[in-house]
């Protein structure tokens, strides 16, 4: 399911958008989406059954840092929620496997379920104060602590190995593991975003050759807190 082409001014409203991110650019977001495919896609019938779904989360996540660290990112190592945290130290970027409406215009979700700790960061999540010509989403509230983006990525492949693979950069905005009065939330999913920003679909040829619920075997550590 390929979106619409962007017009020219919502082109130019994501540039804008990314590169008041740190820097951060399309190409290199896309980039890194290939480089766990691929990186996956290195997987054999004879690994474990989690491999390629753990490469297709962790991979695009080392890319991310390895170009990023010259310009002054660094490692997010929580727990359960690897990430890279901007120069500035106002937000971090993660990496989830999405379900199908990843990129399109309905609302994704990921695909697993997530720790703790990601729902406290999304508990934390507030909207970066960017000017409303950048992105209407964008509204100009102040930064409080340092968000949490997600780059969400789904693998759609037909039977032959042919297809894309959606991305998109967003901003949770909810998690199911929250609940009123509990001060520490369970384990859960994230299912609405805003804002969203919808990347261009990297199209997939003949190359690919694992299946796409070996790629959904995404880790995630579970950790527990303790004393219960």
């Amino acid at each position: 399911m390929t979106q619409a082409p962007r017009s020219l001014d919502e082109q130019a409203r994501l540039i804008s958008a990314l590169a008041q991110m740190g820097g951060l650019t399309e190409t290199l977001l896309l980039d890194a989406a290939r480089y766990g495919f691929d990186e996956a896609g290195d997987s054999t019938a004879n690994d474990v059954k989690t491999l390629a779904g753990f490469l297709s989360w962790a991979k695009p996540l080392r890319f991310l840092r390895d170009r990023l660290g010259p310009q002054g990112w660094v490692p997010g190592r929580h727990p359960d929620l690897e990430t890279v945290i901007s120069p500035d130290r106002t937000f971090q970027v993660a990496c989830a496997t999405g379900n199908p409406a990843t990129g399109t215009d309905r609302m994704p979700s990921t695909h697993l379920d997530k720790g703790p700790l990601a729902g406290l960061a999304i508990a934390g999540n507030q909207q970066l104060s960017f000017p409303r010509s950048v992105h209407p989403q964008f509204g100009n509230s102040p930064v409080a602590g340092m968000e949490t983006w997600y780059l969400l990525q789904y693998v759609d492949l037909d039977e032959e190995g042919r297809g894309e693979i959606r991305v998109e950069l967003s901003l949770p905005k909810h998690f199911t593991g929250s609940r009123p009065g509990v001060s520490r939330p369970k384990r859960g999913y994230i299912n609405a975003w805003k804002p969203r920003l919808k990347l261009s679909p990297i199209q997939i040829g003949d190359e690919a050759e694992y299946r796409q619920d070996e790629l959904e075997e995404e880790i995630d550590v579970r950790v527990e807190p303790r004393g219960g």
